[in-house]
């Protein structure tokens, strides 16, 4: 819903100093209409909103000047020239989704989503129902690049077709295709020395990070769903955790729930924080990237903040974790884990059946 702020959309001096932010500023222009204004880094926003109607897009500050946005208001208020489907324009469905996701999403979530519609700037003029697959096409190719991959591209192409789907209108971008993903590559992994340099370095440069780290390696969760969690997911030694595959509760043994406790001392209201406020895995990147560096040739080429969600289900496995109880504890299917750790399943197969060699040949 508009945020209902007492401001002076008329005066642009005044709609210049506004914040941006992802939720409407709000006008009454009386009758139980009003005149929206969304400031976005890619540009400002009109829209109307009247009874029954929670929001409608109108146009660019930068092309409709705040009189004439009030006439349309006024206008489309008494259905004169209310949006046909046929004319709505991706940005329009985009724009939506955002506020939509700004009030139904978590913080980390909202920043992955608003990068994914940045990605769909080049369609946000087009009309949805009379854009030929060929220029959706076209678009979704130009999304792979040197530094983005298929995976990064499937993710854009969902949002887009996430936000269509909420609007009911139809055309050819329902049958735009993801692109089909590589085979999973080996994950890097660290062995509990290499953890144990990655934690030591952490905690002597940066405390934060260090508190992100060690609950990664003490719970095997996703990095957001640690930063997404508050206090109130630990309650005694169960922790409860949301993230891509929905909520899940996960028992921690007593040893590493008071791990858990001793390593949440200090924190206001989440699990990790920077500055005493609840923060995303974006802030850590660079802070990640420092602590890597400092560490060397200690720990692996090409170890990422998920590899120690990697080593925490491989070293599971080595610790002959069944699989079932580890993929739920995780959050993944058995299916998942055995087409990513495949080589330690094989590993732990052949040396299950060397043992049974041995009792048959010397038989």
């Amino acid at each position: 819903m508009a945020t209902r702020g007492k401001v002076d959309l008329s005066n642009e001096a005044k709609r210049a100093a506004l914040p941006l932010r992802t939720s409407y500023y709000s006008q009454s222009l009386g009758s139980n209409r009003y005149i929206l204004l969304r400031r976005q880094a890619r540009g400002d926003i009109w829209a109307a909103r009247w009874p029954g109607v929670n929001s409608k897009p109108i146009g660019a500050v930068a092309d409709i000047a705040y009189e004439d946005a009030c006439a349309i208001v006024h206008q489309m208020a008494k259905g004169a020239v209310e949006t046909a489907a046929e004319d709505v324009t991706f940005g329009d469905v985009l724009d939506e989704y955002e506020l939509w996701a700004a009030k139904t999403k978590s913080p980390s979530s909202i920043n992955t989503i608003v990068g994914h519609i940045r990605r769909c700037e080049p369609l946000r003029d087009k009309k949805i129902s009379s854009t030929p697959a060929k220029a959706l096409n076209s678009w979704a190719l130009s999304l792979l690049t040197e530094t983005s991959g298929k995976a990064t591209a499937n993710k854009a192409i969902g949002t887009l077709k996430a936000a269509v789907a909420r609007s009911d209108i139809d055309g050819p971008v329902q049958k735009l295709r993801k692109f089909k993903e590589d085979e999973a590559e080996q994950a890097v992994v660290m062995n509990a020395a290499q953890v144990r340099t990655l934690l030591n370095t952490a905690k002597d440069m940066d405390y934060e990070i260090w508190r992100l780290l060690r609950l990664l390696w003490l719970t095997g969760a996703r990095p957001s769903e640690i930063t997404d969690a508050t206090h109130a997911a630990l309650k005694g030694g169960r922790l409860t955790l949301s993230g891509k595959t929905g909520t899940r509760h996960i028992t921690l043994r007593p040893a590493v729930a008071e791990a858990v406790r001793d390593t949440i001392k200090g924190t206001a209201g989440h699990l990790v924080e920077i500055e005493g406020r609840s923060t995303s895995i974006a802030q850590f990147r660079y802070r990640w990237d420092k602590v890597v560096a400092a560490c060397g040739d200690a720990v692996p080429a090409g170890v990422t903040l998920y590899a120690l969600r990697h080593s925490f289900i491989t070293q599971s496995l080595y610790a002959s974790v069944p699989v079932f109880p580890l993929a739920a504890h995780c959050g993944t299917s058995v299916e998942m884990i055995s087409r990513t750790y495949g080589h330690v399943l094989a590993e732990l197969q052949a040396e299950s059946f060397a043992a049974l060699d041995e009792v048959l040949c010397n038989d």
